[in-house]
């Protein structure tokens, strides 16, 4: 597993998460404001569709990455949710299928294990930096 942090910020902070073996990365923004960061991220998005999200995938059309926004206080429910959205994108990308049923769940033990650490060291940076406020 491959990562780097990308930015400072008082309201988020991402992530790229690599998983070279399939050519494909995650963007994952942890947020105080979901909304807030989407817009920051000039993301082509209504309010409407954004309306009470807790947290949101964005697969980028005909490239290999997909940008993940979860809330500071995402719970393991939707990190597991939104793993499972990224492998579902990675499987469509390499065009793998979904036969080999072994290949899937250890895609997304992986997936979910990235995002869940991500999420863990980014809640802990944003959470010492409120302490500082």
């Amino acid at each position: 597993m491959q990562s780097q942090t990308t930015g400072k910020s008082k309201l988020d902070k991402t992530y790229i998460f690599r998983l070279p073996i399939y050519g494909y990365k995650v963007e994952i923004t942890v947020s105080r404001d979901i909304v807030k960061s989407i817009r920051k991220a000039r993301i082509n998005a209504s309010d409407e569709a954004l309306a009470g999200t807790d947290a949101v995938h964005f697969p980028v059309t005909n490239e290999s990455i997909s940008l993940l926004f979860l809330p500071l206080n995402a719970d393991i429910n939707t990190i597991a949710h939104e793993s499972t959205h990224i492998t579902q994108r990675i499987i469509e990308w390499i065009g793998a299928g979904y036969k080999d049923k072994e290949f899937v769940a250890y895609l997304m033990a992986h997936v979910f294990q990235g995002i869940y650490e991500f999420h863990q060291k980014a809640k802990n940076f944003l959470e010492k930096d409120l302490t500082k406020e």
